[in-house]
């Protein structure tokens, strides 16, 4: 918030180009800190060049290299060994993430043409722990009676003469029909997503 105006009613610049998106007002590209050479914040009166928000102007310049040869390097590391275990992440809590990136710059041509190139890059690893809720062993053998959830036998559905809606029986004990292939049964909890995929796949083409 700059001058009083809302946070999309800034403008902002790029080497003197226009660098804001034109739907929000924010900024478009973000270029790394060793690649700025400076940055300029106006908040009122502003010159002929500035103008086309009712907020800040905010011009970002960046190298553009010098008769000497200069450049950086840096490696940000973020390791979950060092992190803290939430509830939700089940106790896998493996992250690695990896901010690295380099600059460089100089005279090219007789110290009279410059250049500057910078790159930034990001790798992430991260676990997504997921909470699920599978079947209990009485369940998956047909027995809802603990499940605390009502069970409707949809074949039983009669009309209700007042909402003319099909009002299905509750059932308090709920047994799947027995098969002998066994192609009804949900998969147990122990088996992984891949294991319970390859094995429903082969009862498909059996």
């Amino acid at each position: 918030m700059i001058g009083g105006a809302r946070p999309n009613a800034n403008f902002f610049l790029l080497d003197g180009a226009s660098n804001t998106d034109p739907t929000f007002n924010t900024q478009n590209l973000s270029p790394s800190p060793d690649a700025v050479k400076e940055f300029q914040v106006e908040t009122s009166s502003y010159t002929a060049d500035m103008g086309g928000a009712g907020g800040g102007q905010i011009n970002i310049v960046t190298h553009s290299g010098s008769s000497q040869f200069h450049g950086t390097a840096y490696e940000f590391l973020r390791n979950g060994a060092m992190d803290a275990s939430t509830f939700e992440s089940m106790g896998n809590n493996h992250l690695v993430q990896n901010n690295f990136g380099a600059s460089f710059g100089g005279a090219l041509i007789r110290k009279n043409t410059f250049f500057f190139v910078n790159y930034e890059g990001l790798r992430l690893a991260q676990a997504d722990a997921q909470i699920l809720t599978v079947p209990t062993p009485e369940e998956i053998q047909g027995d809802f009676s603990m499940s605390n959830v009502k069970i409707y036998d949809p074949t039983t559905a009669v009309v209700t003469p007042i909402l003319t809606r099909r009002k299905p029986r509750v059932l308090t004990i709920f047994h799947t029909r027995v098969a002998s292939s066994q192609e009804n049964y949900p998969e147990r909890p122990n088996k992984s997503f891949a294991e319970a995929f390859l094995m429903q796949q082969s009862r498909r083409r059996i």
